[in-house]
Parts: structure tokens; C-alpha cells; sequence
């Protein structure tokens, strides 16, 4: 007889501690920048913020889509989706190391961004380069 038991969880890490948690490789050693890490928590706590404290395996698309809508209301499209990239890229690390099954963010589309003027340099720059 198989059994199966679809309530069983196992122990995954809440999401206040994901961008912690990924920011280690498998031998405990932190693999980024202090600067991503910083980013991520900002991200991350911005997402505890709304939808609350969670398990990973809790988080799913729909709540990403209107966090992400939320930040939107509020931001740029370029502000809203530094946010989803940093959140996506923690989920892919946690998912690479087998904590998460899939990422939810795989599925929440980023807004339109608007195109990047190109800087302008100064006059004199310009003929310094040239010479």
C-alpha cells in the first residue's frame, strides 16, 4: 500500500532568512557581495512586509505578482523590478540547492522599462580622447 500524505512539509526556511540563506554555498561560505546581500535583504523584508511571515514552499506566484503590482503603484518599473530580481535570483539559488522545488517569480512577469538615454560627455572629454 503507498501512502501518501499531501500535508507532510518539511522544514523549509521562513522567507525573513532567504536572502541569508543563499547568500552561502553548500560549505557555509557567503558566495556574494555585501553590497547583493544588502540588496537582497531589502527586498526581501519589503516582501515580509507584505505578505507576512512565511515558509518558502508558502510563497507563490499570485503573492509575488501583486507585491510586485504594489511597488509598481507606488515606483518606477525599474524600482519595482530591482525588487522581483532580487527576490527571483535568491529563489533560483535556493532552488539550485534544493530547498525549493520551483520559483515562483518564473512566472511573475517584469514591466516595461523605459529605453536608457545615452550619457553625454563633456566637450573637452571627447577631444581628450581623441588626442
Amino acid at each position: 500500500m503507498l501512502f501518501v500524505d499531501r500535508e507532510l512539509r518539511f522544514d523549509a526556511p521562513l522567507l525573513a532568512v532567504a536572502a541569508d540563506v543563499a547568500a552561502v554555498n553548500e560549505a557555509g561560505i557567503q558566495d556574494v557581495a555585501d553590497s547583493t546581500l544588502r540588496w537582497w535583504r531589502s527586498a526581501i523584508g519589503r516582501l515580509v512586509r507584505f505578505v507576512g511571515s512565511l515558509r518558502l514552499d508558502e510563497l507563490d506566484a499570485r503573492m509575488l505578482f501583486e507585491w510586485h503590482r504594489e511597488i509598481a503603484a507606488g515606483a518606477s518599473a525599474v524600482t519595482a523590478n530591482s525588487y522581483l530580481r532580487a527576490v527571483a535570483t535568491i529563489l533560483a539559488r535556493l532552488v539550485r540547492r534544493g530547498m525549493l522545488a520551483d520559483s515562483p517569480a518564473r512566472y511573475v512577469a517584469y514591466l516595461p522599462e523605459p529605453a536608457v538615454s545615452p550619457k553625454a560627455i563633456e566637450e573637452s572629454t571627447y577631444l581628450a580622447m581623441r588626442a
